[in-house]
């Protein structure tokens, strides 16, 4: 955009954009002009890394199903051994092992990318994907901690997902476009699972539109993250408590959606790859209907529109698990699994979208927690699995998903109540913030 050192062409631009004065000092100005349209390169580059990175974790989540082979190949040389595989409470820990690097690698990423940005770890966590996705195969023949070890680095690759998820459209995106980059951002989750799992199955069988973005917005001077207030705010409170059930909800589906449709459903191995990924699909489109729809019905409130997603999203997951427990036919446990995964896409467009609004240029630390209970959840829903379905009967499961169903509707029943759209304080200036305490 700008050449370095013409200082009297930059702020005579500044100035025709109507830029803030405090972001003048710290916007860095891209020299990659795409007619405009540069935020929407970003976005697809975005969407194609975390695509990407959560890719690289579902691999283990379907191959599980099929991995007979390998302790066949066992017993062939030690006719009296016991393999890993074979243990339930081993499987846990891989399952696990992933949710231990990502918390991990979480804590360590959050102060590291206010200091050297979000683009740069990121890159960072794509190598330590690359590398657990790599080796797995081979670790698989060598021992079960270097299967540890390989789980552990793919779950280092993920760790900033939902952080990027959030980060991106508030530093990217116009306002009257943020939803919709949200909405394309969080298909993440949805595309991974529909590229991944019938493959796996298969193979098992500019100046313009920099004041664009920065309009309305508040400044992007760098301040330290108000951690405190934000964890006082009874709105992303909420909104956390919410995430707790509905992480819970999804991420079992994620990590045992293959194998309920396998072992309890009875499910042929490719039909499981393509009934896996179909969900996934709906819920990718409704996202996307639901994101342009935040985006342009401008006759309800922004509260308004979050709280349907969130209410939609929450209740449907609710309904679906309540579904498959009560059940005995297996077309209702499929159109119940299905319906489940499709709606709780929705979820993003709610909770997410309500942190940034409530904590704008703060929505990272927000976020990351978010990210931060979901990796908790994730290293405890094997453990929960274990204990409750041990032998994988329907019965067990359909206990299961009583147990779980009614959780995320006590968790998620506060937030259409306690949660608004309005910045929070300490998301003004140290200055403004300093009038107010005096007022």
């Amino acid at each position: 955009m700008v050449q370095v050192g013409e200082e009297k062409v930059e702020n005579q631009f500044f100035n025709q954009i109507g830029m803030p004065e405090e972001a003048k000092d710290s916007r860095k100005i891209s020299k990659i002009l795409c007619c405009n349209l540069t935020r929407y390169l970003i976005l697809i580059l975005t969407l194609s890394c975390l695509t990407l990175l959560q890719m690289n974790s579902l691999t283990f989540n379907f191959t599980v199903i099929c991995m007979s082979d390998i302790v066949e190949d066992y017993h062939s040389i030690h006719p009296n051994g016991t393999h890993w595989f074979e243990d339930s409470n081993m499987k846990s820990l891989v399952f696990s092992s992933m949710a231990i690097g990502g918390l991990l690698g979480l804590l360590i990423a959050m102060p590291l990318m206010h200091r050297v940005g979000v683009r740069l770890v990121l890159s960072i966590c794509g190598v330590f994907s690359i590398v657990g996705t790599t080796l797995f195969p081979l670790a698989v023949e060598w021992s079960f901690f270097t299967v540890l070890v390989t789980r552990f680095l793919q779950g280092l690759g993920i760790s900033m997902v939902f952080t990027v998820l959030g980060s991106v459209p508030i530093a990217w995106a116009p306002n009257n476009e943020s939803s919709t980059f949200l909405a394309v951002l969080s298909c993440a989750f949805q595309m991974s699972n529909v590229i991944c799992m019938p493959i796996s199955g298969f193979l098992c069988e500019s100046s313009l539109e920099l004041s664009l973005i920065l309009q309305d917005k508040t400044s992007t001077r760098k301040e330290p993250v108000p951690y405190l207030e934000i964890c006082k705010d009874p709105c992303v409170l909420v909104t956390w408590l919410s995430n707790v059930g509905g992480n819970l909800g999804f991420l079992t589906l994620v990590l045992y959606g293959p194998t309920y449709l396998r072992e309890v459903l009875h499910f042929e191995v490719r039909g499981t790859g393509f009934a896996s990924a179909l969900p996934f699909l709906l819920s990718a489109a409704a996202k996307a209907i639901a994101g342009q729809l935040s985006d342009r019905c401008d006759f309800v409130s922004e509260r308004v529109r979050f709280t349907i997603c969130g209410i939609v999203s929450r209740l449907g997951l609710a309904v679906g698990y309540i579904g498959m427990a009560t059940t005995s036919s297996t077309l209702v446990a499929q159109i119940a699994f299905t319906f489940s995964i499709a709606v709780s896409g929705l979820n993003i467009m709610g909770t997410v979208k309500c942190l940034q609004l409530r904590c704008k240029q703060h929505v990272h630390f927000a976020v990351s927690a978010i990210a931060l209970m979901a990796y908790v959840i994730q290293f405890g829903a094997p453990i929960l699995v274990g204990i409750v379905c041990p032998d994988n009967t329907p019965e067990q499961w359909g206990w299961l998903f009583m147990i779980i169903g009614v959780i995320v509707f006590v968790t998620s029943a506060p937030f259409p109540w306690f949660t608004t759209a309005e910045p929070a304080d300490y998301t003004l200036p140290r200055e403004k913030q300093k009038e107010l305490e005096q007022c």
